[in-house]
């Protein structure tokens, strides 16, 4: 996931989640909300979003190429859209904010972000998406969506699972993961992560 729609993963330059190269204050913060009509469309977004699109090597994400379409289109698995669905249909069936955490790193940059899910009138939804930190790592390998990968990785905490194995933290990986320059991965969403499915009423 990410501060935007990803155009897939948190590794893609496109809306909703990167793991490309940061630019600064734009990449640190990047777009803090938008919002979705009653058929989850993108109907309004942030005023940074073409600011941190164009930053990320995003010119395809830019918000006149996005609005009016579908959340899904922007997420690659179905784990994952099954994840957010769920978020959205909670906040609307409670007509109460709900929030989830997420990972969404960069090269040498752990960020940790809260989206919260806000019900608005009519069906529709706001998506605000809040830095709840961001610390210097050691570099990691670069992660490629690919449909016939056999590595799977986690669109929301970034864990990993190689074939056959329980799934890591993204932070306890071991040094042969660690020791690559690129690796090609599906996305899917962990069984930790599952657990926030529907994500938790916001106090306030």
């Amino acid at each position: 996931m990410s501060p935007v729609p990803p155009s897939a993963s948190p590794d893609q330059p496109a809306p909703l989640a990167d793991d490309g190269p940061t630019c600064g204050d734009a990449a640190e913060r990047g777009p803090r909300w938008y919002e979705l009509d009653a058929h989850d469309r993108l109907t309004a977004v942030d005023p940074a979003w073409d600011e941190f699109a164009l930053a990320n090597d995003g010119a395809q994400a830019k918000s006149a190429r996005v609005l009016g379409r579908p959340l899904r289109e922007f997420l690659t698995d179905d784990a994952t859209l099954m994840f957010v669905d769920a978020l959205l249909q909670a906040t609307r069936l409670t007509r109460r904010p709900r929030t989830v955490s997420y990972r969404c790193d960069g090269p040498g940059q752990m960020r940790r972000f809260l989206m919260t899910a806000t019900p608005l009138d009519d069906g529709r939804v706001r998506v605000d998406h809040e830095l709840q930190c961001s610390e210097a790592r050691a570099p990691a390998p670069r992660y490629r969506f690919a449909p016939a990968a056999t590595w799977w990785r986690c669109s929301q905490c970034l864990a990993v699972r190689e074939p056959g194995m329980p799934w890591i933290p993204a932070d306890l990986l071991p040094p042969h993961m660690l020791a690559l320059s690129e690796r090609e991965v599906r996305y899917g969403v962990c069984g930790d992560c599952l657990c926030q499915s529907g994500g938790k009423v916001r106090a306030g």
